[in-house]
Parts: C-alpha cells; sequence; structure tokens
C-alpha cells in the first residue's frame, strides 16, 4: 500500500506539469504541494484521533483516485507524456554526462536496495525519530505524552510525518528510509531549478544536478532516518522563490517561499538559525522592490507569506508551548549544552574555523585539518578547546572516529569548488561584469556566509555538525557549477566530477552503519549478512544481546503495553520491532522532567522495561513486577508475578 503515496506524487506531477509546461518548476511544486497536503492530512487526523492505518489508507487512495480522475476528464496523461518526449528527446549529451547519468541512476539504486536491507539504525531514530512514530499511532494522535526523551516531544516533525505513513502503510519500517533518499532528489532537481532562475547554462544546470546528488554526507544520510535533507530540500526551494520574486513579485511565488519555509521551520530545528538571514534577505528585497515600483501588493504578499508560516507551524509550537511554556519546547537546561557561552567575535571565528576543519580530510584520509585548525588557534592566541565552545567541552578534533560515518562525513571536494567558484564570482564582480547573473550568485554566497556565521555564533562545535552543514552545500551548488562556463577551469571541473564519482560509489559501499562491502577498522562489527534486528545495532553493537534476549520475550508473551523506567537518551525503538508496531503502547513511568506536568496514562503496563534500575523487582500501580535477567548490564524486563517467566 505504500505505493499510494508514489502513485498519488506521479499524478500529481502530471497535474501540475500540465498546467506549467515545466518540468523542473513542476516537480519543485509537486513535492511541496504533497509536503503541504501529507501535513494537513495528519494534523486534521490527529484532531479527532484518528491516525490510523484504515484512515491513512482511505484517504491517500480517494486523493489518488481524485486525481486519476482530473486526468481522465481532461487526458493530461497523453499530454505531458508527448510535452516530456518532444523536450527531452532532441537534448544531446556529452560522453561525461551520459557517464555521470548513468553513475548517478546507479548510485540512486545501490542507495534504494540499502536503505530497504537495512533498518533504520542511527542514535537518533532509536532514541526519538522512530519512538515518538509508535506513540502517535498508539495514541491516534500527535497529542503530548509523558516522556523521558524530552526530544520525542519538542523536535520539529515533519520528517517522521512522512515515515508514519510509510510505516501505517507498509505495517513496518522497511520503506522509512527511503523518505530522505527521495528527498534527496526532489532537492538536487530544485537547485536545478534554482541554477535556471539564476540564468545558468543547461550544462549547468545539468551538473548542478549531478553535484548537489553527489554530495557525500547526504549519500551516507539518504539512506537512514535523519532530517538534514528535508531541511536542505526545503531551504533551497526558500531560495528558488525569493530569485523568482526578485523577478515577478506575485502572490504564487511568495505562497510557495512561506510553504518553503514553513515546513523547513518544521523539519528542523537549525532552521531557526538559518532561515532569520533569509527572513533579512527577504525584507531587503521587498523594501528595495517596494521603493523602486510603490506597489502595496508587496506588503500584502509578504504577509500572507509569513501567515502560511506561522499556520504549518502552529499545531506543532502550540502544543511545545501546551507543555514547556515555550513555543520551542526546550528549556534553558535542555539546550545550555549545545549553545555557545560567549557571544564573542574570536569564538565565532574560533568556531567557524573548528567547523570548516571537519570538511578538510576527503574520506578521514591524513590529519590535514587538525594540523591546520591547531595551527591557526595557536598564530590567533585563541585557546582551541575553550570551555563553551565545544559540545559537552569535547576535545577537538577533526576524525572523530567514525569513519565514513553519515553524522561526520566530510565534504572536501564540494568545499573546494566552492572556494574557487566564490573567489571567481567576487573577482568578475568586481571586474565590473556586474550581470544579474553574477549579482545573484553573489548574494547567494553572501546569504550562505551569513547563515554560516550565525550557525558559529550560536552553536558550540560539534563533531556531527557535519550533517547540519548539508542546507548550506546545497544552497551554493549554483555558484560551484559557474566553474563548468569557464574555460581556464572547466577540465578541472569535469575532472573533479569523476572523482566525486568514484568517491559515492565508495563510500556508499563502505558506509560505516549501512556496508555493502566490510573494511576492517572502517566499519561496524554488524554487517550485511546478519539478520534484519541485529542491524539496528550497527551503532551501538554491544546492547543487541540483551535486547534481542528481551525483546523475543516480549513476543512470546504477545505484549503490547510496555511501561518504560528509562534515560533521556535511551534506545527505545528496539523494543518494539519484533512486536506487532500498530498496537503496541508505550507508556512512560516515574518521568522527573517538565513533561510530568502532562496528564499521566494510567493504563496499567503488561511489563516494565529499564536501562536505569536493577532490581529485583518493582511496584507499579499497586502490581509487583519480577526482574528477569538481573545478570544484564544494559537493560532489564520486569514481568508481573501472574504471568509466567
Amino acid at each position: 500500500m505504500a505505493f499510494l503515496l508514489l502513485i498519488f506524487i506521479l499524478n500529481l506531477f502530471i497535474a501540475i506539469y500540465f498546467k506549467s509546461k515545466k518540468i523542473i518548476h513542476s516537480i519543485i511544486l509537486t513535492t511541496l504541494t504533497f509536503s503541504l497536503i501529507l501535513l494537513v492530512l495528519n494534523e486534521t487526523l490527529s484532531l479527532i484521533n484518528q491516525i490510523n492505518v484504515l484512515n491513512i489508507t482511505f484517504t491517500w487512495l480517494s486523493l489518488t483516485l481524485i486525481l486519476f480522475a482530473y486526468h481522465y476528464k481532461y487526458k493530461t496523461i497523453s499530454s505531458c507524456y508527448k510535452l516530456i518526449h518532444d523536450s527531452y528527446s532532441k537534448i544531446k549529451t556529452t560522453f561525461l554526462q551520459k557517464t555521470s547519468l548513468i553513475s548517478v541512476s546507479l548510485i540512486f539504486l545501490l542507495l534504494v536496495i540499502q536503505g530497504i536491507m537495512y533498518p533504520p539504525n542511527n542514535w537518533d531514530s532509536m532514541t526519538y525519530h522512530m519512538p515518538r512514530i509508535i506513540d502517535w499511532i498508539a495514541h491516534g494522535s500527535f497529542e503530548n505524552f509523558q516522556t523521558h526523551i524530552l526530544r520525542q516531544l519538542y523536535q520539529p516533525c515533519f520528517s517522521e510525518y512522512v515515515m508514519m505513513n510509510l510505516q501505517l502503510l507498509t505495517g513496518s519500517d522497511l520503506l522509512n528510509n527511503l523518505a530522505q533518499l527521495f528527498f534527496h532528489v526532489f532537492a538536487s532537481f530544485a537547485v536545478v531549478g534554482l541554477s535556471k532562475e539564476v540564468g545558468l547554462s543547461k550544462k549547468q544546470q545539468f551538473f548542478g544536478f549531478i553535484l548537489t546528488f553527489l554530495l557525500p554526507e547526504s549519500l551516507l544520510q539518504a539512506s537512514s532516518t535523519q532530517n538534514d535533507i528535508f531541511h536542505g530540500f526545503f531551504l533551497v526551494t526558500s531560495m528558488y522563490f525569493i530569485v523568482r520574486i526578485l523577478k515577478n513579485s506575485n502572490l504564487f511565488n511568495f505562497t510557495f517561499l512561506g510553504i518553503s519555509i514553513g515546513l523547513a521551520f518544521l523539519s528542523k530545528a537549525i532552521s531557526f538559525l538559518y532561515f532569520p538571514v533569509t527572513g533579512l534577505l527577504v525584507a531587503c528585497l521587498i523594501t528595495y522592490k517596494f521603493i523602486k515600483h510603490k506597489e502595496i501588493k508587496l506588503i500584502k504578499n509578504a504577509i500572507l507569506c509569513l501567515a502560511i508560516i506561522i499556520l504549518i507551524n502552529f499545531p506543532h509550537s502550540y502544543r511545545n508551548y501546551q507543555f514547556s511554556g515555550d513555543i520551542r519546547g526546550t528549556s534553558k537546561e535542555e539546550s545550555q549544552d549545545y549553545i555557545n557561552e560567549d557571544l564573542s567575535l574570536p569564538n565565532t571565528i574560533s568556531i567557524a574555523v573548528k567547523n570548516i576543519g571537519l570538511h578538510l580530510d576527503p574520506l578521514f584520509m591524513g590529519n590535514t585539518g587538525n594540523v591546520l585548525i591547531e595551527k591557526f588557534h595557536l598564530m590567533t592566541s585563541l585557546d582551541i578547546n575553550k570551555r563553551g565552545t565545544n559540545v559537552f567541552n569535547a576535545t577537538f578534533t577533526c576524525n572523530p572516529g567514525w569513519k565514513n560515518h553519515e553524522d561526520t562525513q566530510p565534504n572536501f571536494l564540494h568545499l573546494l569548488m566552492i572556494c574557487i567558484s566564490s573567489g571567481l564570482i567576487v573577482y568578475l564582480w568586481f571586474r565590473k561584469e556586474k550581470t544579474e547573473k553574477n549579482s545573484i550568485l553573489l548574494v547567494i554566497i553572501i546569504h550562505a556566509l551569513f547563515q554560516f556565521l550565525l550557525f558559529c555564533l550560536m552553536l558550540s562545535w560539534e563533531p556531527w555538525n557535519s550533517r547540519l552543514h548539508i542546507p548550506l552545500f546545497y544552497s551554493v551548488i549554483p555558484v560551484i557549477v559557474i566553474g563548468f562556463g569557464l574555460k581556464k577551469i572547466n577540465v578541472i571541473y569535469h575532472i573533479l566530477t569523476l572523482v566525486l564519482i568514484a568517491q559515492a560509489f565508495y563510500i556508499i559501499l563502505t558506509n560505516y552503519s549501512r556496508e555493502f562491502i566490510s573494511i576492517e577498522n572502517q566499519n561496524s562489527t554488524i554487517g550485511i549478512n546478519e539478520t534484519r534486528y541485529k542491524k539496528y545495532f550497527t551503532n551501538r553493537p554491544d546492547l543487541y544481546p540483551e535486547y534481542d534476549k528481551i525483546t523475543n520475550k516480549l513476543a512470546a508473551q504477545k505484549i503490547s503495553i510496555i511501561g518504560l523506567i528509562i534515560h533521556n537518551d535511551s534506545w527505545e525503538y528496539p523494543l518494539y520491532p519484533k512486536l506487532n508496531k500498530q498496537i503496541v503502547e508505550p507508556i512512560h513511568l516515574q518521568v522527573k522532567n517538565y513533561t510530568k506536568s502532562i496528564s499521566p496514562n494510567k493504563t496499567r503496563p503488561e511489563c516494565i522495561v529499564s536501562d536505569v534500575i536493577n532490581n529485583n523487582h518493582l511496584t507499579i500501580m499497586n502490581k509487583k513486577y519480577l526482574n528477569q535477567y538481573p545478570k544484564n548490564k544494559f537493560i532489564w524486563l520486569y514481568l508481573p508475578v501472574t504471568i509466567e517467566k
């Protein structure tokens, strides 16, 4: 039934393309429209506590049938096929372009296989991305619930909305990893659209798609259930509509700008650091056009754009406010480990240099990053490990030890090309080649630079910040591809593209968490030949034996109501895959954080699972539960005395 979503998206694309006659523009509009429909559908069902398999299936089926009726009435499918065929049958491609396209297709196929063969297994997915989906399905809504893991409530949730629909339609998490992969493809098309609006050639647009798709960090994350790619897609579409507004300030462009920014905020909390710069850019653009053209509709359109952003985020923000008194859902204590304590220029420079250092060693070969960053700090007398500038006050290193991992993969060649191309654009602009294209590219550079600086001003350096840079890399791809149109460096850029293709195959095949090929000391000890359940633990192999033993017991007892007494970063999700995830009901007990203000679930659990208490027994709701595995080191199962061991 999950193919319902794909069928709906394809039919929606045909309907939109029939009107616009622009294929890339239609892909962007289709993805944004689908995302908005999915959001409205989920929130509506949540309001009436009706999130379940039947309602999700019925709604998507109904919407698909409506589109089929539309196509039948207006004969859109045959018309669109002819338009696309006529447009692309005349395109001539070079040998490198054909090679690149074939390679990207093979890489996409590998990622599909990888995403299906391996279950979600990154740390955040085990602690909050996936468990919150289980809770939503159990409650039939997105209403707040008591939890030991606060991120299950306050973190932006759009990626999980998409995955929840996949999980309900398939009855498993089999396709959840593919959500980010498809948004990675959509982001690559969005970069093509942005490049076209900037005024770049078709050749440059083509390589914009290729270079976006080949971004190393995204290739690793594209087969996972994280959410940085979602955020990156919406950042690129925001830039796309900003450039379109520069040419035409109509209501349509402002509407989809609002949808893009609204969904970005709903996808990733880091948007609160990236999008203030975007907001300032839009404000400057509106002010400039208003002064020049005296169009009052600009103000009206901008207000509508802001209203759309607020409306998209209102349900989630309101739920956050209900339990925490803050629309972000966080407390000062919850966020203090990640916030830069001293918002000074020296600290910002230090953190910025350390963030750049994460991308200086391709595939973690050599130690160039550490050497350069350490020398810079010595020369400037800055403390590389100053308290508050590194998360958890960790010791700085460009090589955190997670080789070829989705949290830390460097984007070295992309960074190199950004530096070269940015320098060229600045040089051309100051040589008085102030064309509209060069001016827009310069604005894109400045926009990304200020986003990066605000990021470094506010956030402490983290060894996994590489993945948070994905949106910035996406947004400056149009800057990179300027090199494919300059004769003196054209050959260099083509060679770098071939190197990127070779690198892409390597990092996908040897992915630390989801390997095809194992390399000694570079992959998890849990590999491709293990059972699907064991693959949940590629990042924590030590947990597998005890979780396997406990979940076998839960499955044998057909337990569905699980009481949880766990810490604030526990691997909760692996407790559920062996059970019927459509009916399992987690209940967090003895909660001590500020979600305890939420009305507790008074259902008596059928068992207790804890990774913080190892007692002989527990008494919960006047019921005694005995510890089944007191010799375990990580996690313990308690069953009622009335249930046989």
